[in-house]
């Protein structure tokens, strides 16, 4: 057995205690630190390396992925999606109606809100074109024949108009649509603070007034507008086709016969439909004799007949009388507030 196999006593410490121990190697605290550096360089390299591999080769345009991220971090939509619809605004557009033959063609027409009507006269006579109900009103000058008249529709609604020279032309418009909003009002002022102060007391009631020895007039009635309505009618009818033509032509219009006497009716009636609507709740029973009067005596016959009951004077002008103090017995008590 050699020396190195013979086994050595074990080393120890005095009085009995353990080995002491080699201290542990101690860690400064700069090489942390530079350690926490190395990893923050290694972390932003890889993401450099990662926004450059993003990039398409040899231009600066993102992929798909990074410009539809863009693209939702923007609100605008990703290249290749859909955009969204948007209508169009409705052009307005211009409608034509003729007059031709005492006639307003086409009798009943359509449009929208913004759009233009023109009337032509086609005619050798004269006519207008007069509003006589709807949202809104107006009246054209007298058209001459090849004269056109010109109105844009602002407002929905139906509007029933009528030639003031011949009255019983009628047609009618109806508009459909609405008009822009109107822009939104600027906001109230808020409203004044209350006093900090208190508030005085509230003044005694006033004694009630003694009754008037002459009470307040009544609101005016119905008939009043019918009447303002009955005025206007005639008032257009003379203006338009007597004061506005010229003899020769107003001649022309008599030799018309049948044409002058349906025009005459046709006033008659627009004149009459006011007064009676007034009287519509009272007079029942006078309303059905003088509509079956106009209808029957005037409407319904020939102009021959008519000229011989007007030939017979004496019957005719008996006849008419009675039938005008009938009309307008009613309305002498509903007309006195006007």
């Amino acid at each position: 057995m050699t020396h190195e196999d013979v086994p050595q006593p074990a080393k120890t410490s005095p009085a009995g205690t353990r080995p002491a121990e080699s201290p542990p190697d101690r860690v400064h605290p700069f090489a942390s630190g530079r350690r926490l550096a190395t990893v923050l360089a290694v972390a932003t390299a890889v993401s450099s390396v990662v926004a450059l591999s993003a990039l398409r080769p040899g231009t600066n345009q993102a992929r798909p992925a990074t410009a539809a991220l863009a693209a939702a971090v923007q609100g605008a939509p990703p290249a290749g999606a859909a955009a969204p619809v948007v209508a169009a605004p409705r052009a307005a557009a211009t409608k034509a109606v003729t007059i031709m033959n005492y006639a307003f063609a086409p009798a009943s027409l359509s449009v929208a809100v913004g759009d233009t009507v023109v009337w032509t006269n086609r005619d050798s006579a004269s006519h207008t074109v007069t509003v006589s109900g709807g949202p809104a009103t107006f009246s054209s000058p007298t058209l001459q024949q090849g004269k056109t008249y010109t109105y844009t529709f602002t407002k929905a609604g139906t509007y029933s108009y009528y030639c003031a020279v011949h009255p019983d032309m009628k047609a009618s418009v109806t508009v459909t649509g609405s008009a822009p909003p109107a822009p939104p009002a600027p906001p109230a002022p808020a409203p004044p603070r209350p006093p900090t102060t208190s508030p005085a007391p509230p003044a005694p009631p006033a004694p009630p007034a003694p009754p008037s020895a002459h009470p307040a007039p009544p609101p005016p009635s119905t008939a009043c507008g019918a009447l303002d309505k009955t005025t206007q009618a005639l008032l257009r009818h003379i203006y338009s086709a007597h004061l506005e033509e010229s003899p020769g032509q107003q001649v022309m219009d008599i030799l018309a016969l049948d044409q002058y006497v349906k025009t005459h009716l046709a006033l008659v009636q627009s004149m009459l439909e006011p007064q009676l609507t007034a009287v519509m709740a009272g007079a029942q029973g006078l309303l059905s004799a003088l509509l079956t009067h106009v209808y029957v005596a005037h409407l319904e016959e020939s102009p021959g007949q008519q000229v011989m009951d007007i030939l017979a004077l004496d019957q005719y002008v008996k006849t008419h009388t009675a039938l005008v103090e009938a009309m307008l017995q009613p309305l002498i008590g509903a007309e006195a507030g006007c």
